[in-house]
């Protein structure tokens, strides 16, 4: 389960995000980390929050030791590390809105991925990737 806790020495974030989500998907799980944080984000708007990145998502615990190979994100984007997604807007500028851009990325990517043809339904640019 996640946590936000309020730091005090950090001159670029004010709270940071712990914990790792327990869903038996891993994508769920990174689903479940972005609302946690947009939930967060809504109540307190001046909070600057670290989302702890790969320590925090489920994906990367999977994934990111092999390059992200078999990660979703890297498949979809054909970048790993989430390079050119909406978690790279996130780190550079950690508003609601760009959390939200990152939920609704990774719940589009779900909705590819269950999408029996695989083809594309939504526009990565739209969300702020590739």
């Amino acid at each position: 389960m996640y946590e936000i806790v309020k730091v005090h020495d950090d001159p670029m974030w004010t709270h940071e995000l712990h914990g790792i989500s327990y869903a038996s998907d891993s994508l769920d799980g990174a689903i479940e980390k972005w609302e946690f944080l947009a939930s967060f984000l809504r109540t307190h708007p001046e909070a600057l929050v670290s989302d702890g990145a790969r320590t925090t998502c489920p994906l990367c615990q999977l994934y990111w030791a092999n390059a992200c190979h078999g990660c979703p994100i890297a498949e979809w984007t054909g970048l790993p590390h989430c390079e050119n997604t909406p978690h790279e807007r996130y780190h550079d500028e950690p508003t609601l809105t760009t959390a939200l851009m990152e939920l609704d990325f990774l719940v589009a990517l779900r909705a590819w991925l269950r999408t029996p043809s695989g083809e594309t339904l939504y526009d990565l640019e739209e969300y702020g990737g590739a």
